[in-house]
């Protein structure tokens, strides 16, 4: 069932504060929720969406949000990095980790996806999961919603990919931690929502290891 339409979302978006404040979280969230479809640019909104938020995930979307509405919110973004910290990290890695590339870095992305298979993280890459006869977008929108990190090959030919950049962006919108692992040299910036990059340029097994140590437990040995 769709959500009525708001006529009056400023007066509704006062309304939705006044309970956030007093407590009333669920209703407020919902209202917040209907705000921010008919004001998608409102800073505020998005912010006390955050503040009502009823997962890390939505939480974290909304901060996503408001960042890249006013990236110079020094506030907003001290709180959406507490989001991305190393404990909020290896629990969304538990539900899996979605490699992003384009088919130019294939041979790194198995090489990537094997040695983090080696030390007990659950890595999701597209030759691996797909056969012929599968339906490529069904699985790819499947793997996208079940993972919890993304890793991001950057590259010239990924930044510029359009399916790389759909994944990206679901992955955003939707409050995901995406950590971008630097591999070949691009002059593109980096958004600011995502993780600070790791390097994998010069040799690429010091980054993989300072990656397996942010994904895994603090148990895991690395060989």
């Amino acid at each position: 069932m769709s959500s009525p339409i708001i006529h009056n979302p400023q007066q509704t978006l006062v309304a939705a504060v006044a309970l956030a404040r007093a407590g009333e979280h669920s209703k407020a969230r919902h209202m917040l929720r209907q705000v921010v479809r008919a004001l998608p640019d409102d800073e505020r909104a998005w912010m006390w969406l955050a503040f009502v938020a009823a997962s890390v995930e939505e939480k974290r979307a909304a901060l996503r949000k408001a960042l890249l509405l006013r990236s110079g919110n020094e506030r907003v973004r001290s709180a959406y990095m507490e989001l991305l910290s190393g404990e909020h990290l290896r629990t969304a890695a538990q539900r899996g980790v979605f490699i992003s590339y384009s088919r130019s870095d294939e041979l790194f992305a198995i090489e990537l996806a094997e040695s983090l298979r080696d030390h007990g993280i659950r890595a999701w890459l597209d030759v691996a999961e797909i056969a012929e006869d599968d339906d490529w977008y069904v699985k790819i929108k499947a793997g996208l919603q079940s993972c919890g990190v993304m890793l991001v090959i950057v590259s010239p030919e990924s930044l510029d990919d359009d399916i790389a950049q759909y994944e990206r962006e679901n992955f955003g919108e939707a409050g995901k931690i995406i950590i971008p692992l630097l591999y070949r040299h691009s002059d593109q910036r980096l958004p600011l929502v995502w993780h600070p990059a790791v390097d994998c340029r010069h040799d690429p097994r010091p980054g993989i290891y300072q990656l397996i140590r942010l994904l895994a437990a603090a148990t895991v040995h690395l060989r």
